[in-house]
């Protein structure tokens, strides 16, 4: 496993956290007793996203055996856990993240709620599934850690609701340190030459959020987040498969973790 080491400085902190930072995991499974077809989609999947010769589900296994080992204060779970929505991946993810000692912060990724058998019309499908996952509230979660918030946020599918900047509005109004946790990482001009380089000239239109095409709401949540005098202390994301690190706003840092399937985990340490 690679591990990155990070530190974040919130001002206000009296005490020191730990987390685990992940993404992008791209678990498929199915059950020995799904249909031969499921089998062999699980199969074929695992394997594409193996390219260090890791199963995702074995690193899956070791990011939060780590966490576990290191006794964090949580890990952050920021998308595409699953690779694609089904029941044998839903069950897996189900099981082994409650034989975690550590908590975990899921946020759904644009992988949850697609399914490689048929077009899928609302990525929200897998609220369902995964919202045990995410305090049942998949679109809007907040924990109170006391000294600060971290609050979870679906992006997955670029269309951001009004329901949801409400809320968050609501939280920054409390005044405390919000950490906040997404998938698809917000826009900045930092992120824009790695995601060109990885994904291409158009690549930050598809893996990144609050470009002039992209809906209005979620273009107003980009604004909101970039106020240089709010309470959002740090965000956490994945989708571009890179890790990396810059302002989104001034003095305040955006990370997004290289994906989990190649044995990446992000150590980040929250202090005052």
């Amino acid at each position: 496993m690679t591990i990155e080491k990070t530190t974040v400085r919130i001002p206000g902190l009296t005490k020191r956290y730990t987390f685990c930072h992940i993404s992008d995991v791209h678990v498929a499974y199915a059950r020995p007793d799904e249909p031969k077809e499921a089998r062999e989609m699980a199969e074929k999947h695992a394997q594409r996203w193996s390219p260090n010769g890791i199963l995702p589900v074995d690193a899956l296994d070791a990011a939060l055996n780590h966490a576990d080992r290191i006794h964090a204060d949580g890990v952050f779970l920021c998308g595409d856990c699953a690779d694609y929505l089904s029941d044998g991946t839903a069950a897996y993810l189900h099981d082994r993240i409650a034989r975690t000692e550590t908590e975990v912060f899921f946020v759904c990724g644009n992988h949850e709620g697609g399914d490689y058998y048929k077009k899928v019309e609302d990525l929200r499908v897998c609220y369902p599934v995964y919202a045990d996952l995410m305090y049942g509230s998949p679109a809007f979660w907040v924990r109170d850690m006391g000294e600060f918030l971290i609050i979870g946020m679906d992006d997955s599918d670029k269309n951001i609701r009004r329901e949801q900047i409400s809320a968050l509005e609501e939280q920054l109004e409390r005044g405390k340190p919000i950490v906040l946790l997404i998938h698809i990482p917000v826009y900045t001009a930092a992120i824009d030459p790695p995601v060109r380089t990885q994904w291409g000239p158009g690549g930050c239109d598809y893996f990144t959020l609050g470009l002039p095409h992209d809906p209005p709401l979620s273009r107003e949540f980009c604004k909101l987040l970039s106020q240089k005098d709010n309470n959002i202390a740090a965000i956490f994301a994945g989708h571009i498969h890179l890790a990396h690190e810059g302002e989104f706003a001034p003095g305040k840092m955006q990370y997004t973790s290289a994906p989990t399937f190649t044995g990446y985990l992000r150590e980040v340490t929250l202090e005052g």
